[in-house]
């Protein structure tokens, strides 16, 4: 459902096919009205007080309550926030679907009817208004600063600012990029010397407050709270209003609405102001336009700024994201920052405790499924109680940390319990010793992290009948909070109550549950999770049953539901890790230093690859011939040209249609076989609970086998994955391609040694030498990890108050050299009166942080061999990855553009960071969001349908399409996964050609990206370049509609207008990107560089767009080497083509050499592809030699010959203008045949295929000429 607000083309379209889809699938529909059955349709609200009727894109299937939620979020609706609909004079429930009114129809009108205040729905509209009156800038409860914030409106409309491109503070020679973005990357540095600044990172205008202010003052008046008799009367509020005329006056909130009474500072009059004044209006805006002609002017100006924003920049969601690098907000006074953090304090106190997590959650994964719709509407309702538990269980953690939560055990310091809000708190410490043999609070630290991927992985089985709890895990100020929802009766039990726990153990094993009924649920959750049915021996030597770990619990609550519990060991132990990490008796370990516990789990992912492993070899074992014909086609497929990631068995069994025979595709189902495999796993093998089991062996040995396939088969993959094609670009990035392959990140030492052996092979062998970036951020990784962990043991013991100095000290000793000394730290004196030098991070020095730090990767990632200055490399990128990993926000300053401060006194160097550099610490909440189930599977038969090209083109459109649809009715248009929805959609409208929709998906999926995943996420970026290609795509398609037209002046101009505006959007993301990679060069950044050069061409900028042609060339050439490669070949031949353009025949010659040279390599010298190579070769070196006769010729001003080549010169201008010479003869002089006058320029482009370029302008070619200097 949609405004008919300005919205990209795409919009409506999206939302037609998806809902349509969803209704047709739905046998509800059925029963319907025919007219609304089969399309979405229009609907019209009609609004009070004359004001223009809001049309709305809707379904049968939409409820009022959504109409009503989409027209509180349409800005130009004036703020009407409470509200209710009617038809035909009759009030709507809002929970009532559309298709379900009698005599409804397309052509039906509803009515929008003010309703009557109370406290909660004033609270709504004053937050409304305040919202709309600061722009929808952050709140005041925000943990950090500029929460959700999306950079894209300022990046297209601004010029570029301070420290470009290294050159201090340099602007370009003109100040700016130019009125239309063509000169973006005019004076762009080469050398990348920009890539540890840090000024430039956030574009002008980012983050400032909102200019327009139309009043001076709105603020709660000091009459408040109403008196009994005035409430009785209907009045909730008096509110303090300063006009931009300098009038005061009060303003009374009652449930009627709005009015200006007759009281003063000094004198209480609730009365309406008498002559007519009082304005009584049901919308405060209405009012005070009313009362001020000059708040009339400036809030309509304000309301036209708003509706010119894209909607998706302010949609509050759950899921944004805090930047790491922020420029810091000057505080002014304001007196309606009070009422704001009055109104959103009074509404969570009024809906503290008012919340039954637990129940809400159950009954929610409790509702049917049986039809899309019911799934829709299931997923959608599930999350959202699942994000309001995890807001509230964030604030919740925060409130346990900074002392605002009273303990359940208050006498127990150290292992204390909350209760807050009606969730459940508890540190993530070892307080019952049941890890004390696994490494204590290292092993209960990661335990509570996977206990939250166990609880994810069997909600998602939904099994029915099987509960699990809701929990999310909150790391802050070092620690790590668990929040839990409560198990009915689980706090306050009889005393002759059942034993609570009727499976598992709570005690290590000594007294063991194995209930029945548990058994047969826990059975049906091990089909679907390959556990395995083993025997264990409690402390009597009893043996009992289980499938899951003895550390699993399955309790029955009061409400008679079925949970489990910890479910952090819901997979088998890394064996292999174990013994290599594990301490001998000898207190030596087989590893370099003792893992920190005994707690290293394998990952679901890597299960199910060797789930598949294990299936597929057994298919090739039952059905060899299909395998072998397999082999056979990849071999036969297989071309010179190709360097491809081999390809997996289903593409490889494929067959072509022109290669079927009727006897063959006969004899095909009765030849392959489909075997079936039972492959399970003993959780508690290589435990002490397997200890005296009869399988024990048995069940090592296949954990064992499980440890070695990781070991192996996917640490190789991994490896040889990242570093002959694309490496991950950053830590975050890096992080989920390791669990995507089911490699945990202890196994990042391991995968650089493995690297760096392939490296020595490939140089010994003299074949192509793999990527170093993947090396170095391997390291950075681990790096930043060790930092972690360090920093956060300091901030353990450190007060809140004492944050900031503590990080800014360990930041500080982290980048500074081990023989620096650093001034002493030095408390404010504020804090003169508390013993501040007792805490740890007041005596850190460099060297005792770097020592820290390699010890902490050696002991986790078991690599010793960092370099010696490990904080000098990639330092920005560094800093990037500590302040995302521990949750800091940093101002946005150049920190590593000069060496270290130095103090006064000479002897000392000042601190790099200092206290006021650290803007705020955030808490990082892990937890995992429920499935969209439809969502997903639109999404993989979306995948499958692009790749298969005998579906239609427009049906990968529809399936994503529908995709996006559900996550924004599930998730919200504000979400991960619907951004992602929005880039597959928009590449989808982009493989059929259709730019504009792709323009408008690709852009909606940047701002969603930016707000919810970080403005510098490596995909952002690529998005980012995404859409600077489809505006780029945009201005060409312009001018290929202008040809012909008697405006093609003005069409020439806009077509220019869309390529600066891919050019400032290209050089947005390069900057960005360039400071994630920390300057290093990588084949994505390759491939930027090939898209820059291309558009930089186009219009005109021939010398710039060699430049980067040949850094990416150069680029590929070290990353790929120097054998003939599709990619290197494609680079070398582009540059041919602008060595052409630009006249430079001496390069064009050396260039098309090495294009003749990799051909040469992979084809025999007669294809018909390596001959044209060697022709045009000839062609080229003919016309650089006339042209190098030719200015030797003309060096001599008397010389009779030189007049008479300049006069052949002009004769051969004429003929090319006038079009006597052809293609044809071009070609026979490749040929080898001799003519009169050498090709011209035009000539040479023709005859490769490429047409001349033309300068858009005489502006583009001076710029161009300067740019060849």
């Amino acid at each position: 459902m949609t405004t008919d607000t300005p919205q990209p083309p795409a919009v409506d379209a999206d939302h037609e096919a998806s809902s349509a889809a969803l209704k047709e699938t739905s046998p509800a529909m059925q029963g319907e009205p025919e007219g609304i059955r089969e399309l979405d349709f229009k609907l019209h609200v009609r609004m009070p007080d004359k004001l223009p009727s809001i049309p709305l894109y809707v379904s049968a299937r939409t409820i009022v309550q959504d109409i009503r939620q989409a027209i509180f979020d349409v800005p130009d609706v004036n703020g009407f926030t409470c509200f209710y609909l009617t038809f035909e004079g009759k009030r709507l429930s809002e929970f009532t679907e559309l298709g379900d009114i009698p005599g409804f129809s397309p052509d039906s009108e509803m009515v929008l009817c003010p309703e009557a205040y109370n406290d909660r729905e004033l609270r709504v509209h004053l937050t409304r208004f305040r919202e709309i009156f600061s722009n929808f800038g952050s709140g005041p409860t925000n943990a950090g600063v500029d929460q959700g914030s999306s950079y894209l409106r300022f990046v297209e409309r601004r010029e570029e600012n301070g420290a470009q491109d290294g050159k201090g503070k340099g602007k370009t020679k003109s100040g700016t990029t130019g009125p239309d973005g063509i000169d973006a990357f005019e004076e762009y540095d080469f050398d990348c010397k920009s890539h540890n600044l840090l000024s430039d990172l956030i574009p002008k205008g980012a983050g400032d407050a909102e200019k327009v202010k139309p009043l001076k003052s709105l603020a709660l008046s000091s009459w408040n709270p109403a008196p009994i008799e005035r409430r009785g009367g209907g009045d909730l509020l008096y509110l303090r209003v300063v006009s931009l005329e300098g009038t005061i006056f009060h303003l009374t909130c009652s449930v009627s609405g709005f009015f200006i009474n007759s009281s003063t500072d000094d004198v209480f009059d609730p009365e309406p102001r008498a002559g007519g004044k009082a304005y009584h209006e049901h919308n405060i805006a209405f009012c005070l336009s009313k009362a001020s002609p000059l708040f009339a002017k400036a809030y309509s100006r304000l309301l036209q700024k708003v509706q010119s924003r894209n909607p998706l920049e302010y949609l509050a969601s759950t899921a944004a994201a805090y930047p790491w690098a922020v420029r810091p907000r000057g505080h002014t006074a304001d007196e309606s920052r009070a009422l704001d953090a009055h109104l959103q304090f009074a509404d969570q106190a009024e809906g503290f405790g008012s919340h039954d997590w637990n129940e809400e959650l159950q009954s929610t994964r409790e509702l049917p499924q049986t039809t899309p719709q019911e799934t829709v509407l299931r997923d959608q309702a599930l999350y959202r109680v699942h994000a309001e538990f995890v807001e509230a269980a964030t604030k919740g953690a925060v409130a346990v940390m900074n002392g605002n939560a009273l303990a359940l055990n208050p006498g127990e310091p150290g292992s204390q319990m909350f209760l807050h809000n009606n969730i459940f708190y508890s540190l993530g410490y070892d307080n019952r010793e049941a890890f004390e043999h696994l490494g204590g609070e290292a092993a209960a630290h990661v335990a509570v992290s996977k206990d939250v991927d166990g609880c994810k992985l069997v909600a998602d089985q939904e099994i029915p009948d099987l509960y699990t709890l809701g929990t999310v895990v909150v790391d802050y100020m070092g620690q790590r909070v668990v929040a839990q929802t409560v198990i009915p009766g689980i706090l306050r039990r009889p005393e002759n109550a059942d034993p609570l726990v009727k499976y598992g153990s709570v005690d290590m094993g000594q007294e063991i549950a194995s209930d029945p009924a548990f058994h047969t649920l826990a059975e049906t959750m091990a089909g679907a999770l390959n556990l395995a049915e083993h025997v264990v021996r409690d402390g009597k030597g009893d043996e009992h049953k289980l499938y899951t770990s003895l550390e699993t619990k399955g309790i029955v609550g009061l409400d008679n539901r079925k949970y489990f519990l910890d479910l952090y060991r819901i997979t088998p132990v890394d064996a292999e890790f174990l013994d290599e990490t594990a301490v001998k008796e000898d207190n030596k370990t087989a590893a370099e230093m003792p893992y920190p516990h005994q707690l290293p789990l394998l990952r679901p992912e890597l299960l199910k690859s060797f789930y598949e492993s294990k299936l597929r070899a057994a298919f090739d074992e039952a059905n060899p011939r299909a395998t072998t014909e397999a082999e056979t086609k990849k071999s036969a497929e297989s071309g010179v040209e190709k360097e491809e990631p081999p390809k997996t068995d289903g593409n490889a069994t494929e067959t072509p249609d022109t290669e079927a025979t009727p006897e063959s595709a006969a004899e095909k189902p009765k030849e392959l076989v489909i075997p079936e495999i039972n492959i399970t796993w003993n959780t508690d093998a290589y435990t002490r609970a397997n200890a005296n089991s009869a399988t024990a062996a048995a069940d090592v040995a296949q954990i064992r086998e499980l440890s070695t396939f990781l070991r192996t088969d996917a640490l190789n993959r991994l490896v040889r994955e990242c570093l002959y094609n694309n490496p991950p670009i950053d830590g975050e990035t890096l992080v989920r391609r390791f669990h995507a392959r089911g490699v945990n990140m202890r196994y990042l030492g391991k995968v650089v040694k493995l690297a760096e052996d392939l490296t020595k092979n490939a140089e010994s062998k003299s074949s192509r030498v793999p990527s170093q970036y993947f090396l170095r951020l391997c390291r950075q990784e681990m790096i930043s990890r060790g930092a972690k962990h360090v920093l956060r043991s300091l901030l353990k013991e450190t007060p809140s108050y004492l944050m900031r100095y503590c990080v800014a000290r360990f930041l500080s000793c982290l980048f500074a050299d081990e023989e620096t000394e650093l001034a002493p730290f030095q408390a404010h004196a504020l804090y003169n009166r508390i013993a501040v030098d007792k805490y740890a991070f007041t005596t850190i020095t460099p060297k005792i942080i770097h020592e820290r730090v390699r010890r902490e990767v050696a002991c986790r990632f078991q690599f010793t061999d960092l370099p010696e200055n490990f904080w000098t490399e990639r330092s920005l990128p560094l800093l990037r990855s500590v302040c995302l990993k521990v949750g800091l926000q940093v101002e946005a300053t150049d920190y590593f553009a000069t060496g270290p401060p130095s103090s006064p006194d000479q002897k000392q160097h000042a601190p790099r960071f200092e206290p006021h550099h650290i803007i705020s610490h955030y808490p990082i909440a892990k937890h995992h969001d429920p499935r969209a189930t439809l969502a997903e599977q639109a999404l993989e038969a979306a995948h499958a349908a692009a790749a298969d090209p005998s579906q239609p083109a427009g049906l990968a459109i529809e399936l994503h399409g529908e995709a996006c649809a559900v996550y924004e009715q599930v998730c919200g248009p504000v979400h991960p996964a619907t951004a992602r929805a929005y880039t597959g959609l928009a590449m989808a409208y982009h493989r059929a050609e259709d730019t504009e929709r792709a323009l408008a998906a690709e852009r909606k999926a940047v701002v969603v990206g930016e707000r919810v995943l970080g403005v510098d996420s490596e995909e952002v970026l690529g998005w980012y370049m995404n859409l600077a290609y489809f505006e780029y795509l945009t201005g060409r398609k312009l001018l290929t509609k202008a040809e012909g037209s008697p405006k093609l002046e003005k069409e020439r101009k806009e077509r220019s207008a869309g390529f600066g505006k891919a050019l400032k959007l290209m050089r947005h993301a390069v900057r960005e990107w360039e400071k994630v990679c920390g300057g290093d060069r990588n084949l994505e950044g390759a491939s930027t560089d090939g898209n820059i050069s291309q558009m930089l061409a186009d219009l005109g900028q021939l010398p710039l767009a060699v430049r980067f042609l040949e850094r990416a060339l150069e680029t590929q050439q070290q990353i790929l080497g120097n054998a003939a490669n599709p990619t290197v070949l494609t680079s070398q031949e582009a540059l041919v083509r602008l060595q052409l353009q630009q006249g430079n025949f001496h390069a064009a010659v050396a260039a098309q050499k090495r294009v003749c040279e990799l051909l040469r390599a992979v084809l025999p010298a007669t294809d018909e592809r390596a001959k044209m190579a060697e022709q045009l070769l000839n062609v080229i070196t003919t016309r650089a030699v006339d042209e190098a006769k030719i200015k030797a010729a003309a060096s001599s001003n008397n010389s009779a010959n030189g007049k008479k080549i300049k006069q052949q010169i002009v004769a051969q201008k004429a003929a090319a203008a006038s079009g006597s010479t052809n293609t044809t003869k071009a070609a026979a002089a490749a040929a080898g045949g001799r003519q009169e006058q050498p090709p011209s320029i035009d000539q040479l482009l023709e005859f490769i295929g490429e047409k001349p370029a033309k300068a858009s302008s005489k502006k583009a070619a001076g710029r161009a000429k300067k740019n060849g200097k």
